[in-house]
């Protein structure tokens, strides 16, 4: 069963390192979303597409870490 704000939200998948790349310029777009708002769940949905993209093809030690988190930490 998907998460509401997925039906909500169509985010492709990431499938490839280009892919990755405009996921990540999209991102920066949607930065300073409100929070509740349609693109504050684009926001959400393309944190967890980037996610499992990372883990997969860049997998961190055993801690999973990612690029992702350490743009939360800039965003701070």
């Amino acid at each position: 069963m998907r998460r509401a704000e997925e039906a909500v939200v169509d985010v492709p998948p990431i499938r490839d390192d280009a892919a990755l790349e405009r996921a990540f310029a999209r991102l920066e777009q949607l930065w300073n979303a409100p929070e509740g708002s349609p693109q504050a769940l684009e926001i959400e949905a393309l944190v967890r597409q980037i996610q499992r993209y990372e883990d997969r093809h860049y997998p961190i030690g055993g801690d999973q870490s990612s690029r992702v988190w350490s743009t939360n930490d800039a965003r701070s």
